[in-house]
Formats: C-alpha cells, sequence, structure tokens
C-alpha cells in the first residue's frame, strides 16, 4: 500500500509541476540604472537577485551578443565589429540545451547586419528575428511579446529556453501608444529629444515584460539583462567607449524559491551562458564563463571573474 501510494505521490508531482525552463529578455543599449524607469524590472529585482556588478566586456551590440550565445570571450570568438555573419553559431547555447531535450526560441534581435546572415543557425525550434532595429514601428514591444507568449504556451509540460530580445532602448522603435510623454527630465540638455525618445523606448520595455512575466510556466528562471549599457555623461550619449557605463548592464534573476538579495560580483554575458547550459543539465566544455548558481543559492564564497574591457574605435 505504501508502495502503490509513493507511485501516485510521484506521478502527481510529475503531471503537477511546470518543468523547468529558462527565459531571458535581453534589452538593447540598457543602462544598469534604467531598472527606475522600469516599474515591471524593479518589481522583479526586489523579489529576485540584483547583480549589481554585471559588465559586458566588449560594449557593442554584436560582440556582447555572440558571447551570450557561445559561452566565449570575445578574445576568443573573434567578432569584434557589429557584423553577426562573423559569428559561428554552429555551437551555441541552443544546440547545447537541446541534447538535453529542451524546446528552443528567439524572438527579436539577433544581431546586427542579420541580412548577411545567409541561413537560420542551427538549434533553434523557434527563430523570428528583426531584421532592423524599426520592425514593426512602436508596436514592437507588443508583437515581440505576442510571440513569445505563443512560444511559451507550449512550455508548461517540456523544458524550454526562450530569449526575448527587442530592439529597446536603441534608436528604432519608440514604444507603444499607452505610453505618454516622459516627465523624466534628460541629464543631457543637448540631448533632451532623444532622451524622450529613450523613456518612451524603456516603457515599450516595461510593457513586454510584463506580459512575457505573466506568460511564464511556474518554475521558470527569467532573466534580464542587456547587451552592453550606455553613455550619458559629458554632453553625450553613446556607448563602445573606455567608459565604465558602456560596459555596466542590468542583470536581473528571478524563480520560485530564490531568496531576494543584490550581489556585487562581477558577471558577464558568458557567465550567464555557463549557467544556462548548466540549468539544462548540459555540458559547458569549452565554455569559459561560470555558473552563477551558487550566487543565486546565497554562496559567499569568494568569486574571482578577471575581465578585459574592450571597445573598437
Amino acid at each position: 500500500m505504501r508502495l502503490l501510494l509513493a507511485a501516485a505521490l510521484l506521478l502527481w508531482a510529475s503531471v503537477s509541476h511546470a518543468a523547468p525552463s529558462v527565459v531571458v529578455v535581453l534589452a538593447d543599449d540598457m543602462r544598469h540604472d534604467d531598472i527606475q524607469y522600469i516599474p515591471s524590472l524593479a518589481a522583479i529585482a526586489e523579489r529576485g537577485v540584483n547583480f549589481t556588478g554585471a559588465l559586458a566586456p566588449f560594449p557593442l551590440c554584436t560582440p556582447s551578443r555572440v558571447s551570450l550565445l557561445t559561452g566565449k570571450r570575445v578574445e576568443s570568438h573573434g567578432v569584434v565589429t557589429n557584423d553577426i555573419a562573423l559569428a559561428d553559431l554552429s555551437d551555441t547555447i541552443a544546440t547545447r540545451v537541446k541534447q538535453q531535450g529542451w524546446r528552443t526560441g528567439y524572438v527579436g534581435k539577433f544581431g546586427n547586419k542579420m541580412r548577411a546572415l545567409a541561413e537560420q543557425p542551427p538549434g533553434w525550434d523557434s527563430y523570428s528575428v528583426l531584421m532592423k532595429h524599426s520592425d514593426y514601428g512602436s508596436e514592437q514591444a507588443h508583437v515581440l511579446a505576442r510571440m513569445g507568449e505563443e512560444f511559451l504556451a507550449g512550455c508548461h509540460d517540456t523544458s524550454c529556453l526562450l530569449i526575448v530580445a527587442p530592439a529597446l532602448p536603441h534608436g528604432g522603435p519608440r514604444g507603444p501608444k499607452e505610453c505618454g510623454v516622459s516627465t523624466v527630465e534628460s541629464p543631457v540638455d543637448e540631448h533632451a529629444a532623444r532622451w524622450r525618445y529613450r523613456m518612451k523606448a524603456l516603457c515599450g520595455l516595461d510593457y513586454l515584460l510584463r506580459r512575457i512575466e505573466a506568460a511564464l510556466p511556474a518554475d521558470a528562471t527569467l532573466v534580464v539583462t542587456s547587451d552592453h549599457g550606455y553613455i550619458i555623461a559629458d554632453g553625450k550619449l553613446g556607448k563602445n567607449e573606455q567608459v565604465l557605463d558602456a560596459h555596466r548592464i542590468p542583470l536581473v534573476v528571478a524563480r520560485r524559491g530564490l531568496a531576494p538579495a543584490t550581489r556585487g560580483e562581477i558577471v558577464t554575458p558568458v557567465d550567464l551562458a555557463t549557467s544556462i547550459v548548466a540549468w539544462a543539465g548540459g555540458s559547458t566544455a569549452g565554455y569559459e564563463g561560470r555558473s552563477i548558481e551558487p550566487l543565486l543559492e546565497g554562496s559567499n564564497e569568494r568569486w574571482i571573474n578577471p575581465v578585459t574591457l574592450w571597445s573598437v574605435p
């Protein structure tokens, strides 16, 4: 009788709990302190783990995205321009988690100069990418959110990796019509118009994040981050310079059971790639990062993570 009861409990557990999945919302040019302008992200940071020491070693879109996809530092993957066709995408987080039986999806900005990428990279079961930043116009946040929701609808009984990557707040699309004019004053007077544009784009990111969060499977790990940071200082807005704000990125991780925390350790997209594959139970052989799981679980062991900061004039 006890054996029958144990078997019944195991069967109930297998059908009543969602399979673990990972969903990454990858913003474009979002600063580490933009969290304050995104209410949904601020709320996630309050109940999740907020990595305030997160850095993108290369403050340019494509090199940083290739590091996230491949688990390799820029020194190893060699992509130092915005041309995604230069990347070797034959072995990525998608191909590695698929080997573990996971379903994979990518929605949004994959890299720059997408028309030079001759074919869909391997490993992605669902692949709906932007050809240019302005695709879908001001409705981009809503369109990508809908695509993400449709993919996640099939992730309640199987493990999934989904990356949702809007071209926000990078120049291109503004936020949707629901986003009004921001009342936040520009810190750079000569770029007030661009600042208002940026605030509306961050509002669009807020709408997207709310919808993706609502569609998450119960046991999913949610990661919100950016490809790199953004400079707002000395009368300029920009990136790809040896300025720390161009490298600093937000990185917030949330899932059921995690204790809220703020961590100051240096974590990079390479570490995030390693973590994703490790969460799926896949091989991280050849990856150059470290899993952040011990940090998520509250480890106080010494974390040493040397990082080379790049920029190309």
